[in-house]
């Protein structure tokens, strides 16, 4: 349980601590591609603040402290958030079962939990990563029965897989994972097995290579998932030059005629 909640505001106790003791955790820009001249990149702050769905939270990284990219917030993961609190919301979520790949700290997870889900389980291969995400769901969120946010270790296309097959996910959140082209089969073969009919996944993939995004598409089709592109900053308020672009995969459905 979260110390120091105020109301559904959230912690705000150490939110102001964090901003006192360094103003630039709410200054700072997630898009690090884009840094103005009087910002800093949030991925190199120890804790960030934000204000979202109504709720204050200060989100612990550990940026140089782990061997995990995943360590730091990233900007497919900040346009992930602003879809699932604008486009999803609660009339979407609430009740909902989530699983968030390759998670990292956690960010969005603590919004769809925020926003009424069921059941959120934040996902990383790397347990240091993990621990993080367990001190911003302890910072941030009073979870109550029968609501439920937990982390758990699955590393993708591997027996961890089978943890979790029990649950009907309606949703699987993936955010900043597709950097790394040797990577991409095992995502996909996690997402199919992890999906139903009804599953969907949102997927939002900042480029960084040439035919990144055109590579990580023809994967999931390969794995019989369909997907559609969501345009989510259209006021350029999250990303500039090289906007993150955000998909919604589900599971190709044939139709009897």
């Amino acid at each position: 349980m979260a110390l120091g909640l105020s109301f559904s505001l959230g912690n705000v106790k150490l939110a102001l601590e964090t901003v006192k003791n360094d103003p630039e955790s709410i200054t700072c820009t997630i898009d690090a591609q884009n840094v103005k001249d009087d910002q800093s990149s949030c991925q190199q702050i120890d804790k960030i603040v934000r204000f979202k769905v109504g709720r204050i939270l200060t989100i612990s990284q550990d940026w140089g402290g782990s061997v995990s990219t995943g360590a730091s917030v990233w900007n497919g993961e900040n346009v992930a958030v602003k879809y699932i609190e604008e486009s999803l919301g609660r009339k979407n979520l609430e009740g909902k079962s989530v699983i968030e790949l390759g998670s990292g700290v956690g960010y969005s997870s603590l919004v769809a939990n925020i926003l009424g889900a069921s059941e959120v389980v934040i996902t990383d291969g790397n347990e240091d990563v993990l621990k993080l995400a367990d001190k911003n769901i302890q910072d941030n969120l009073d979870v109550k029965p029968p609501n439920v946010i937990r982390t758990a270790r699955l590393r993708w296309n591997t027996e961890d897989e089978s943890n979790f097959l029990k649950t009907k996910w309606d949703y699987i959140l993936a955010s900043d994972v597709t950097y790394k082209k040797a990577a991409w089969t095992d995502l996909m073969h996690t997402i199919k097995a992890l999906s139903t009919e009804n599953t969907q996944t949102i997927l939002s993939m900042e480029p960084r290579n040439v035919g990144e995004v055109e590579g990580v598409l023809k994967e999931a089709a390969s794995f019989g998932l369909d997907y559609r592109e969501e345009t989510v900053d259209k006021t350029g308020s999250v990303c500039n030059l090289l906007c993150p672009r955000l998909f919604v995969l589900s599971p190709h459905v044939v139709t009897n005629l």
